[in-house]
């Protein structure tokens, strides 16, 4: 059967992805290998350590990728998951380069799982090293290496996005990249607190350190090529590092245990790396600052993430806009949403993490080294849950501080009677055509025109001499009254020919005196007297 010319250059392609990176790798960790023990052979002395660089790197092969060894009398089966992710970053890398597609996979997968077995049969001192384990995880790394070099770009996710956005709600969508946008961050903050932890820690015991080193008698070349071997488990050091920033701690089987509150050893093997172990915090209140650190940090995340411009952006709406306030409803949901969404994916994600930095140094009271996962998982929801729903629930008060000062404001003006603008109000009735009116006479200030004085002086007694009942008419009053009487407060008037005049008695009312009534001039009493038209 002859193959189509498509499916061979996918076939060879993934030979050529697979061959190429597992020989830069292994070529590159033996030569490093080899150069490290020439080192130690030329300076420490003894046996030709050169001749098991071979073996050496077979078994740092299989490290890499979760299945341990045994070397000497320490059994390690600790990953050093910076090597693992160098070896998935290459993988990717020769992926990209080469192209590749299901056929491509495929292959590389055979290929790559039959150079790890042949491996395995190199060295027999293997942990756990059964054929199916070893097969399971390094089609794991391949795969994994695989999809981060093929997927981005591909046509496969340039046309799931578009049908996500076709038929998916766009909020919804909005909150699905906001929840993994989040969770990147968060887990790159984890890790870049980790890594400034554990430069605190070689910054203040590295003494500790070289005095270990002056124990195994190892000279300056020998200290160099360890330290930088020990390198790379520096990625187990800082997910430790993380718990222990969190609460938890870590421990080292059952001869050390190492958190906040304590650090304490005894036993362990003279490993140069365990010079490095912290003490416990004295302070209780550095105890606490450094507690609250990643809180803090998510918190802030959490508000640029709804404060900054954006398609969830957070903007307080008018107070009468009902669609304004609607849709800044449903804008709290969806973060409230991508936070819970994102918890969980973190959540798992520190699992992972945890499981994976985890192993042992031996069989009996060194068999299990790193952090407890389940303690360390509870520390760290908690951390996300004060950072992420803090900031939420910070932004929901200060929204319902705002509208609930709108309403009060609302409220008040709503319950405020309706009053004249300088407070008062005066009522006249009009007969016109047999009917009665009332109206209301406002004015923001006092009148400050001269207004007529009667003839009786400031006391407003007597009747009015010569002087006409007024001419600004009932909408101002007419009474002169002195500091300390009270003004008219109410003025009957009639429509007639002549106008508007008054009717009745005014009435003034002065400090101390009785009210008296003040009669209506002859004048007045005949225009009352005359038929209106």
């Amino acid at each position: 059967m002859k193959l189509k010319p498509g499916r061979l250059t996918a076939i060879i392609k993934g030979a050529i992805a697979s061959i190429g990176a597992m020989a830069l790798y292994a070529i590159s960790l033996g030569c490093f290998t080899a150069l490290m023990l020439l080192v130690i052979s030329m300076e420490e002395g003894g046996e030709n350590l050169p001749s098991s660089a071979i073996r050496l790197t077979q078994s740092i092969i299989l490290l890499s990728q979760g299945t341990g060894f045994v070397i000497g009398s320490v059994d390690l089966t600790i990953t050093p998951l910076l090597l693992t992710l160098l070896l998935i970053l290459l993988i990717a890398q020769c992926v990209r380069k080469a192209g590749g597609d299901l056929i491509s996979w495929a292959v590389g997968l055979v290929i790559w799982v039959a150079i790890n077995l042949m491996c395995a049969g190199g060295v027999p001192e293997l942990i756990g090293g059964s054929p199916l384990a070893i097969i399971g995880k390094t089609a794991s790394v391949w795969t994994v290496g695989f999809l981060i070099g093929a997927l981005p770009g591909s046509g496969v996710i340039a046309a799931v996005r578009v049908a996500v956005r076709e038929r998916v709600n766009r909020r919804f969508y909005d909150s699905v990249l906001l929840a993994l946008l989040l969770t990147g961050t968060m887990i790159a903050v984890a890790l870049v607190a980790g890594l400034v932890v554990v430069i605190v820690w070689i910054a203040r015991d590295w003494q500790g350190m070289a005095t270990l080193f002056d124990m195994d008698g190892m000279e300056n070349g020998s200290r160099i090529l360890t330290t930088v071997a020990s390198c790379a488990w520096l990625p187990n050091l800082m997910i430790w590092a993380v718990s222990w920033l969190l609460g938890a701690g870590f421990h080292i089987g059952e001869l050390g245990s190492f958190t906040l509150w304590v650090g304490q050893a005894a036993g362990l093997p003279p490993l140069p790396v365990f010079g490095l172990m912290p003490e416990g915090v004295a302070d209780d209140r550095v105890r606490l600052g450094l507690q609250c650190i990643v809180p803090a940090i998510y918190a802030v995340i959490a508000l640029l993430a709804m404060l900054l411009p954006g398609p969830l952006k957070v903007r307080p709406a008018a107070f009468g806009d009902k669609d304004g306030v609607k849709s800044l409803i449903v804008t709290m949901l969806c973060h409230l949403g991508a936070f819970v969404g994102s918890t969980v994916v973190t959540l798992a994600l520190y699992a992972g993490g945890f499981a994976l930095s985890n192993g042992g140094l031996g069989t009996q009271r060194l068999a299990h080294v790193g952090v407890d996962v389940l303690p360390s998982l509870q520390v760290t929801a908690r951390a996300l849950g004060f950072g992420l729903f803090a900031a939420w629930l910070a932004v929901t008060v200060v929204l319902a501080a705002i509208y609930g000062i709108h309403w009060i404001v609302e409220y008040r003006a709503g319950r405020r009677p309706s009053s004249p603008a300088d407070g008062t109000k005066v009522k006249s009735e009009t007969k016109d055509s047999g009917k009665t009116r009332v109206m209301s006479l406002r004015s923001k200030e006092p009148d400050s025109r001269p207004k007529p004085r009667s003839a009786a002086g400031s006391t407003g007694r007597g009747k009015d001499s010569d002087l006409p009942a007024g001419p600004a008419g009932p909408d101002k009053p007419s009474s002169d009254a002195p500091d300390g009487e009270r003004r008219p407060r109410t003025v009957r008037g009639v429509e007639g020919k002549g106008g508007r005049v008054p009717r009745s008695v005014r009435v003034v009312r002065s400090a101390g005196e009785p009210v008296k009534p003040e009669q209506p001039s002859k004048e007045e009493n005949n225009d009352n007297n005359q038929p209106s038209d």
